[in-house]
């Protein structure tokens, strides 16, 4: 027997429904710490931690109890948090340990291969503009004018779709940011 789920359907058939991906669970509520070691191929649970990072004295003490060279040098970790629940749940725990051990996520490029090409592009021919408008410490004339928009040319395009201009991916931005962040504070 199977151990997919099965659901009613409008046909009255019953049909096999896959398991949600770990990272389509809902991740909310109490967190706890995980800390891979690639080294061990262990995974330890740790509790919550929000001081300042030189003053985490359960990690210090696991790091140097257990994951250490002789020579003194840290294994290779990584250091993850996540929900309580989800971890404490016995069905989808194995799932989780799975995924970290084939070494997590890609991150963006796991949805789309060529993500970080994009936005690599993106960034140099806003550096490039930077440049060719020297480098500018505060704004920029050209900050989201209609020809720095990236997107669709069409008519329909440019009216509803989204608004994201090749400024977003130019060290102006943050300045940018900065500037909304105390407008609004």
């Amino acid at each position: 027997m199977s151990n997919k789920r099965r659901l009613w359907t409008p046909g009255g058939r019953n049909q096999p429904q896959p398991e949600p991906e770990v990272r389509d669970l809902e991740d909310n509520g109490p967190r706890v710490r995980l800390l891979r070691c690639v080294d061990c191929k262990s995974i330890d649970e740790l509790p919550p931690y929000s001081g300042p990072a030189g003053q985490d004295v359960l990690l210090d003490n696991l790091l140097q109890s257990k994951h250490i060279y002789a020579s003194g040098t840290t294994h290779e970790v990584t250091l993850l948090t996540m929900s309580a629940k989800l971890w404490n749940d016995k069905t989808i725990q194995p799932r989780i340990v799975k995924q970290l051990s084939a070494g997590g996520s890609q991150g963006l490029d796991e949805l789309d291969a060529d993500y970080y090409a994009t936005r690599n592009t993106y960034q140099e021919d806003a550096l490039a503009c930077f440049s060719r408008h020297a480098r500018p410490k505060e704004g920029c004339i050209d900050y989201e004018n209609p020809d720095k928009r990236i997107g669709n040319p069409t008519k329909e395009g440019w009216q509803s779709g989204p608004r994201v201009y090749l400024c977003n991916f130019c060290p102006v931005q943050s300045w940018v940011d900065k500037k909304k962040a105390e407008a609004s504070a």
